[in-house]
């Protein structure tokens, strides 16, 4: 059971229009006809799509052992120390759960996304209605954060290690279409993100920015979509 209790349909509906009533802005009637559609499954699915995350997580209705935005939280402090950083979260979504849990880690987060609903309620916490491309300004972070942001990988691989920034991507399979217009062949959801990976590799190599680390979420066994970061080798210094 993905949900911390039993809950019934009009219950789930209950939290949904008020869902809707805050944040409806920044979600398109397709969305919102799509919670509508699956919300009542929220007691059996084990795996949901992000906008479904974001409803559950924002009333607490998650067991946080199950929310996978805790699982991305875990790996990316396991990867990178966030105390002193300034982060950008890109495709946060219209409400940015994620965004919200590296604010209280990081020096500031800045989160992008087209669609983002929310009024920023966090002293470190600000927010871009805008979209990521690869000659978006990053000067001012240490640390590119993005977890599923469809069809912004490539962009965000190609600025951060023009400009020598540390990333930490979670990949999906959506932007495969885009790419097989590109390539002019059919792909499959892995040979997609594999394509991702190589490019990420090479660039990681080409500007010195250490090695192309591919994880996953150990405690969400659901979720097999990779996670990549670049790795940066440790300075030792020997004394004399």
């Amino acid at each position: 059971m993905l949900l911390k209790k039993e809950m019934s349909r009009q219950e789930l509906l209950d939290y949904l229009y008020q869902f809707d009533k805050s944040y409806g802005d920044g979600l398109d009637n397709s969305e919102i006809r799509f919670i509508f559609k699956e919300c009542d499954l929220g007691n059996t699915m084990d795996i949901v799509p992000n906008i479904l995350n974001q409803f559950y997580s924002e009333y607490n209705l998650i067991d946080d052992k199950k929310n996978i935005y805790h699982s991305v939280l875990k790996k990316l402090k396991d990867s990178f120390s966030l105390t002193e950083k300034n982060i950008l979260e890109v495709g946060g979504g219209p409400v940015p759960i994620l965004g919200r849990l590296i604010a209280k880690e990081a020096k500031t987060i800045t989160v992008m996304d087209t669609n983002i609903s929310i009024k920023n309620s966090l002293d470190n916490m600000f927010l871009k209605n805008s979209y990521f491309l690869p000659f978006t300004d990053i000067k001012e972070y240490d640390l590119v954060v993005s977890y599923m942001a469809c069809g912004a990988f490539e962009s965000i691989i190609h600025n951060c290690t023009k400009n020598n920034k540390d990333f930490f991507i979670g990949l999906c399979p959506c932007g495969k279409e885009a790419a097989e217009e590109v390539f002019n062949n059919n792909m499959t959801d892995d040979d997609y993100m594999d394509s991702i990976i190589e490019y990420a590799s090479k660039r990681v190599k080409e500007n010195d920015m250490g090695t192309l680390n591919i994880e996953y979420l150990e405690d969400q066994p659901l979720y097999t979509n990779p996670i990549i970061y670049n790795k940066r080798k440790k300075l030792i210094y020997i004394k004399r």
